[in-house]
């Protein structure tokens, strides 16, 4: 069944959009572009077909402009901007499309979001490797990326300078009693053995010739 458009209106909050009436109903609101896309006017008609097209096309344009929005905020992984508009309720081949449109276009790029994900644990949180890893599979980052990137943004002396960092603002003494606590504490910030035995200073220790 075939409608007539009667009336074309910018919207109250938001100028860059419109809204379609037929016979004084709203029928749809639109962007500027699909206005234009589709020649929209008071006084065409639009069958069935023509107002799923135009659906479709505010579907998917409210769906490309969402993932923009998670992205300026921050770098994300393919699985994570997946999770995110699977939230919002998106179709997921319609995600999927997406996806393969940002990584076509290098919006999107796992191997780029892993070096700043790193640098940015390094950095400013002083994560151990360990914990950075678990982070970036759930992120759904292949482990060969991970594996790579780690090895070549995190040498072992950092790992140890890191590590040693974190127990001298933890710490100022480590009692015997306290021992086992630090040892956790830098186990779930992602540590090995080999660094935490190297990233404690043996002047913080009471009573070391007890340890």
């Amino acid at each position: 069944m075939a409608v007539i458009i009667t009336k074309i209106e910018p919207q109250k909050k938001r100028k860059d959009r419109y809204s379609v009436y037929t016979d004084e109903q709203f029928l749809i609101g639109v962007s500027q572009d699909t206005l234009i896309k589709y020649n929209l006017h008071a006084g065409k008609q639009l069958d069935a077909s023509e107002i799923n097209k135009i659906k479709s096309a505010e579907s998917e344009r409210k769906l490309r402009d969402q993932a923009y929005r998670f992205l300026s905020r921050r770098a994300h992984s393919c699985k994570e901007l997946y999770d995110k508009l699977i939230i919002k309720e998106y179709p997921p081949s319609a995600i999927n499309n997406i996806i393969d449109e940002f990584v076509s276009n290098g919006y999107l790029n796992d191997t780029e979001f892993t070096k700043i994900f790193i640098n940015e644990e390094i950095k400013l949180k002083k994560s151990g490797p360990l914990l950075i890893k678990n982070k970036l599979i759930k992120k759904g980052v292949n482990r060969e990326i991970i594996d790579d990137l780690l090895s070549s943004l995190y040498d072992e002396n950092e790992q140890v300078e890191n590590c040693s960092y974190l127990v001298l603002k933890k710490y100022k003494r480590i009692s015997r009693e306290q021992k086992k606590a630090v040892i956790n504490y830098l186990r779930n910030k992602g540590y090995h053995w080999d660094q935490i035995s190297l990233a404690i200073p043996q002047n913080l220790w009471e009573n070391n010739n007890e340890e």
